[in-house]
């Protein structure tokens, strides 16, 4: 299991990186290599399109090789595009409410491979913090595998 101090750490880097640099995508290219670099699957999402649930910003490799979606598929893309017949809708919700209000949550739910297998995976998700007004949308997860 991954230590959620490690996990706070990660998201106040990030926050501090939109604070700091902004909209400058120099410097985001920065911290978006250290994520890649990561061997812990990270997902960041936007929520400002509440029709189709939160869109894809951001996965890094790790993220695309546990659902076996090329990173050019998941990033634009609708967070739903993982779920499957048994992936759980109402704790997905309840995942989604708790993140809003709480500012951040954990689930275990079943998501689905490109090819169509289901995978059980642990997310951790948490809002950002940030003085950018478009980055207060902003959300980001990490996600764990786990045995079915």
């Amino acid at each position: 299991m991954v230590s959620p101090y490690l996990l706070r750490e990660i998201r106040t880097l990030l926050e501090a990186s939109l604070d700091v640099f902004g909209t400058n995508r120099q410097y985001h290219e920065i911290i978006l290599d250290y994520f890649d670099a990561l061997r812990l699957p990270v997902l960041i999402t936007d929520t400002r399109r509440a029709d189709l649930g939160p869109n894809i910003m951001f996965a890094n490799e790790a993220f695309a090789a546990m659902c076996a979606y090329p990173r050019d598929e998941l990033v634009g893309g609708p967070v739903k595009r993982l779920q499957g017949p048994d992936t759980d809708l109402t704790e997905s919700g309840t995942f989604r409410r708790r993140l809003e209000d709480r500012g951040s949550a954990e689930m275990s739910i079943i998501n689905y491979r490109k090819t169509g297998e289901p995978y059980r995976v642990r997310v951790l998700g948490s809002k950002l913090s940030s003085r950018v007004p478009q980055a207060r949308s902003f959300r980001i997860a990490f996600a764990l595998e786990e045995h079915l």
